[in-house]
């Protein structure tokens, strides 16, 4: 009878733990957040320098434009994961400023000379322009100096503003804020004070 006593205390017992971590488990399941313990983490590109600016593609969330200010300008198509250099062809690497047409996401336009004025910058040569979603490139704006933003209006992608701070070790006649209707061809100097005095920003 003892024997019997203990075998169904011990049993019992074991069947009480069970349930105990069953029930635990079943908690711990319901309110795991697979993101909880996730912390902020470089995920590239790691081999350019600074990032002076980063664009995205309206509509895709994957889709991102990295320009660097010693690496060029930097591709991803899945949200970050991985970054391809697209901009190696070119004979500049300091990039000051990229922007992506919000009516067309195969137009990117990039502008060269990091804005970010300091002792180690690096002269820009002008701005370029992609049709095929960083590709290939054309250099469309050809004075020296530092491109702060390029903004491109909404509806159209071959209209384009440009903040153009200048040389970075002098006065100089590029300066201001000019705009293109025609893709870069020609451009137009809509604002400008003084030899001395750029554009960092300009938006729609």
């Amino acid at each position: 009878m003892k024997t019997n006593c203990r075998v169904l205390a011990t049993l019992s017992m074991l069947l009480i733990a069970a349930l105990v971590c069953a029930e635990e488990s079943r908690d711990a399941g319901e309110n795991d957040d697979p993101l909880r313990g996730l912390e902020y983490r470089l995920i590239g590109p790691s081999v350019g320098g600074r990032v002076s600016r980063v664009a995205g593609v309206a509509g895709d969330e994957l889709t991102y434009y990295a320009a660097t200010a010693a690496g060029g300008v930097w591709k991803s198509v899945n949200g970050g994961t991985k970054w391809k250099s697209v901009f190696d062809d070119q004979p500049i690497s300091s990039i000051g400023s990229i922007a992506v047409a919000p009516s067309d996401p195969n137009v990117v336009w990039v502008g060269s000379g990091e804005a970010n004025i300091r002792g180690n910058v690096a002269e820009g040569n002008g701005i370029y322009r992609s049709t095929d979603a960083g590709d290939t490139w054309e250099r469309v704006w050809t004075a020296e100096g530092q491109i702060g933003t390029i903004t491109v209006h909404p509806d159209n992608p071959d209209v384009a503003f440009a903040a153009v701070l200048g040389s970075p070790f002098g006065p100089g006649p590029d300066r201001g804020v000019f705009r293109t209707t025609d893709g870069g061809t020609t451009w137009e100097k809509v604002l400008f004070k003084d030899p001395d005095t750029g554009a960092s920003d300009v938006c729609f």
